[in-house]
């Protein structure tokens, strides 16, 4: 009997399949795929065939097995089924370099289910990962080329290329919860990129998703491929329809030559994170007359979402609030060249959409558009720490403005909070409207709304003058050190800016997205500190920055980006004897002549500096570039530390303190699409 038992094992084993967690590199060959433990298959081996991609998932998807294919093109797919997962725990993926004779098999994956009128991929069971270069492309189905569906945890989709397929109204990836807590959990779609083919179809769609666990969509690319009117059939990227608790971030949507009509739809869904993504192009070259055409939307009774830190350029209405119960939060966003309204609030309920610390450039081109507009009765806002720069050369008839209140309601019916933001003019645009008329300027704007009972802040301290942008035409929208919007801030509970940097070590705060060094705005004495990371020390009008040591100051790193910068606008630097300012990667851009010149004493009396020599060069942070200053001039050099010539007539700020010229080629900060 003893002799039996290997044989009845044996026997077992061949019966049930693999066992154990396994790496098997599977090949097609006449119609059948052969797979292979730890090497690639041959027709010869005997370790198991498929007839289909159907049922090798069915032979190996368990146990934790990863499952290579090699690269080609594969159309065998089940017509009732496409490819379902079985039992789940497992990877499949396309070839990598540290496979075994990688050389030989990598290349793209292609599951190509365009003649099959079902899902292609469907994932219905959980731990399971599709990785690598593999594209899969969809049938003539309204369900999508991938769909993950039920109540499964961990699904990474991860580097894949996934195409809609013919359909009308197709999905090109689908998640789809259900009743109570069945729904998808812990849902990764990474680094993927999402082509639509049809109008009327959305990249990815999350639907019924309310207990996702950790869900995100991030570093994503999508395309749209269609043709056709945008207008006649809404074609969004990612859609969310009562799907709640969800991270967008680092996505890529859209281009000039690949439109959407909405970048991110979030529809009666609460508590997404939505932030870091570049939204562009979701317009196409007219008015949008059937109201499409938003980066970013919160439609129904969206609630408690924060919208964060996006590039949204070229969109009809960068950013749009709809009908939301909820409050919801805006800010630190960039929104450049709206051709009608940058951030759209037509919210009628008393739940208030706080607007914070944004930055818009708006050049409308149709005749009605408003870098904030305001155009429901019984909205509730709190828009403080905005930038808006208003431009438009067409007749004053037109509607344009930086910022529109068009609420019809009682003052007590509606409640909005206007306060240290710039509202800038240019060209021939408005500064405000209500409901009463328009105001050029921000004083007859404060008059106009001084007794209006439904506005509180009075934008009291908001200013109508130029922000100061470094290079807005090439998108750089860092501010020059004599900005309006530096120290002008109210405080809040926002954390970073639009860089992720630091805000709020002050009393004030940067107006807009970007903060000027808010720690170099700190005036008076500095005792007993230590300074990590990137800094500016900017005295005050009539102040000098004093420290009474010691004060150890150092940056974590060579980049710019972890550096100490000392710039101290005129005044100089006040150092008590025997205190010490000292630290790696220092840079003082005030000499002393510099500062003398320019009206500021500097005094060190018995204190040292040491670290690196303050050297300069085109590769630093755009913040540096805002350290150009007028009185520069007065120095009579005519080359910096490295030759480059300083010009002052051919070039603006090319002159500038310290021993290098600040070179304006950082590329980097130009968000072209």
């Amino acid at each position: 009997m003893r002799r039996l038992i290997p044989i009845l094992i044996a026997i077992i084993l061949f019966w049930a399949g693999p066992v154990g967690a396994a790496t098997y590199y599977c090949v097609y060959d006449s119609g059948t795929y052969y797979y292979k433990d730890g090497s690639w298959a041959t027709a010869s081996d005997n370790d198991g065939s498929s007839i289909d991609l159907n049922q090798l998932l069915a032979d190996l998807d368990n146990a934790g097995n990863v499952i290579v294919l090699e690269a080609g093109t594969y159309t065998d797919i089940d017509a009732a089924d496409g490819i379902d997962t079985d039992q789940g725990n497992f990877t499949f993926r396309a070839p990598i370099a540290s496979d075994p004779n990688y050389s030989s098999h990598f290349g793209t994956v292609i599951i190509d289910g365009s003649a099959i009128a079902d899902v292609i991929f469907r994932i219905v069971d959980g731990d399971v990962t599709l990785s690598g270069d593999m594209e899969i492309v969809g049938g003539d189905s309204n369900s999508g080329a991938v769909l993950i569906n039920g109540d499964i945890s961990n699904v990474k989709l991860d580097g894949l290329t996934i195409k809609s397929g013919s359909s009308a109204g197709d999905t090109t990836l689908y998640v789809l919860g259900g009743a109570g807590d069945t729904d998808p959990k812990n849902v990764e779609i990474v680094d993927c990129t999402l082509i639509c083919n049809r109008l009327g179809e959305e990249g990815i769609n999350v639907s019924a998703c309310d207990n996702p666990g950790a869900s995100s969509i991030h570093g994503c690319t999508f395309i749209n491929e269609s043709s056709g009117d945008l207008e006649v059939s809404s074609t969004e990227a990612i859609k969310f329809f009562t799907s709640n608790s969800w991270s967008i971030y680092n996505n890529s949507i859209g281009s000039e030559s690949k439109k959407w009509s909405s970048g991110i739809d979030v529809n009666n869904s609460d508590s997404n994170l939505i932030y870091n993504n570049s939204i562009t192009w979701c317009w196409d070259g007219d008015d949008y007359p059937n109201g499409y055409g938003f980066g970013v939307t919160l439609w129904g009774t969206s609630a408690s979402n924060e919208v964060y830190r996006n590039w949204v350029y070229r969109c009809n209405k960068g950013i749009f609030i709809n009908n939301s119960a909820g409050s919801n939060t805006v800010k630190n966003n960039l929104v450049v060249s709206s051709p009608v309204n940058g951030i759209d609030h037509q919210a009628s309920s008393l739940a208030t959409q706080s607007i914070f610390h944004n930055t818009i450039y708006h050049f409308p081109t149709g005749t009605a558009g408003h870098g904030i507009a305001l155009q429901a009765d019984g909205v509730n806002a709190d828009i403080r720490n905005n930038v808006v720069y208003g431009y438009t050369a067409q007749a004053r008839a037109h509607n344009i403005h930086c910022l529109s209140i068009t609420d019809t309601a009682a003052p007590n019916e509606y409640a909005v909070v206007l306060n240290n933001n710039v509202w800038y003019p240019s060209g021939t645009c408005y500064l405000a409207e209500d409901t009463n008329g328009t105001y050029d300027t921000i004083a007859t704007w404060q008059a106009a709304i001084a007794g209006d009972g439904g506005i509180t802040g009075k934008d009291s301290n908001s200013s109508g003058s130029d922000p100061l942008f470094i290079d807005a035409a090439n998108d750089n929208f860092h501010l020059f050190p004599d900005s309006p919007c530096i120290n002008a801030g109210a405080a809040n509970t926002l954390s970073f800016d639009y860089e992720g940097r630091t805000r709020g070590a002050c009393a004030m705060w940067t107006i807009g997205a970007y903060l000027f060094g808010d720690l170099a705005l700190c005036t008076g004495t500095i005792q007993n500190s230590i300074v990590d990371g990137e800094t500016l020390i900017k005295a005050g009008v009539a102040q000098q920055c004093t420290f009474n040591g010691p004060v150890s100051v150092h940056g974590a790193g060579g980049g710019m980006e972890n550096s100490i910068v000392w710039y101290t606008g005129g005044l100089g630097l006040s150092v008590a004897s025997g205190a010490t300012l000292s630290g790696n990667y220092n840079y003082l851009l005030n000499s002393e002549a510099e500062v003398e010149a320019a009206g500021g004493a500097y005094t060190d009396t018995g204190s040292t500096f040491s670290g690196d020599d303050p050297k300069l060069n085109s590769q630093d942070r755009p913040i540096l570039h805002t350290l150009r200053r007028s009185v520069d001039r007065l120095s009579g050099v005519t080359d910096d530390f490295y030759g480059h010539q300083r010009s002052a007539d051919t070039e603006p700020g090319a002159i500038n303190m310290g021993v290098n010229r600040l070179l304006f080629d950082d590329d980097s900060r130009r968000r072209k699409n």
